[in-house]
């Protein structure tokens, strides 16, 4: 009998939202980066324990702004020094693409901050 393991994919999502504007949503599904896989390959073990981590980013002022929210599982073995490995190498996954996506997000977002911004003043409002 062998054992065929599976190497972990991510997936990430991302939301520009604008007060006044259909929401629009971003995926992203691959492959983990290269540097995470060694790492991951040590704590996989017999892989009967799961953990769990998401990380949830976001920049929002009444309403506008931009946010990014990932969620990590990782199989592991199930003593306890490998779950915190685990928790930790799936910690700093999720947050590393949580900011990178809330980044993204932030930079589609500010022409269109910007343009709001410009229109209240034109209409003599404030924004």
């Amino acid at each position: 009998m062998s054992v065929v393991r599976d190497l972990p994919k991510i997936s990430a999502g991302m939301t520009l939202e604008v007060k006044g504007h259909p929401a629009v949503h971003y995926t992203f599904s691959g492959e983990l980066p290269k540097e995470v896989m060694d790492a991951y390959e040590q704590v996989v073990g017999n892989g009967l324990a799961k953990v769990s981590v998401s990380a949830d980013m976001g920049i929002k002022e009444f309403g506008t702004g931009a946010s990014a929210m990932v969620s990590i599982s990782l199989t592991c073995n199930q003593d306890g020094k490998t779950i915190e490995q685990a928790v930790e190498l799936a910690s700093g996954l999720a947050r590393g693409f949580a900011m990178e996506n809330r980044q993204r997000a932030e930079n589609e977002l500010a022409p269109l901050i910007q343009q709001k911004k410009d229109e209240a003043t034109r209409a003599g409002q404030r924004y």
